[in-house]
């Protein structure tokens, strides 16, 4: 797919760059490494990516299969009601954003591989 590169594509990202406070070279920028980090994921981990999206839905599934032990676990340790909809938010994230998603898988792997070394 090509862009065509005018003043109304300009016009279109300068607001939602300016939205992430970002310019618009910065925001094309993002835009190509959230694309790429998906790319990579799906053509050489896409068994391990499965793998985490599968686990990462059932955390989820565990947490509001069974809300009133989450959430009075949450309430024990921080009485905010933003940590309620903080997990609302993930569980709409998993189905809405791939990119949001990439790069949580990301985060998780670097993290394994961190506790490994360790």
């Amino acid at each position: 797919m090509l862009i065509e590169i005018n003043n109304d594509f300009y016009n279109e990202i300068l607001p939602l760059a300016n939205s992430l406070n970002m310019t618009p070279g910065e925001y094309l920028k993002k835009q190509y490494d959230q694309q790429k980090n998906l790319k990579t994921v799906l053509l050489s981990e896409k068994d391990e990516f499965s793998l985490f999206l599968k686990e990462y839905q059932f955390l989820l599934d565990e947490l509001f299969l069974h809300p009133e032990n989450t959430f009075k676990s949450l309430n024990d340790l921080d009485h905010s009601h933003g940590m309620i909809e903080v997990f609302q938010e993930l569980n709409v994230l998993l189905g809405q954003d791939v990119a949001f998603i990439t790069k949580l898988y990301l985060v998780y792997k670097e993290q394994n591989a961190t506790d490994i070394i360790v």
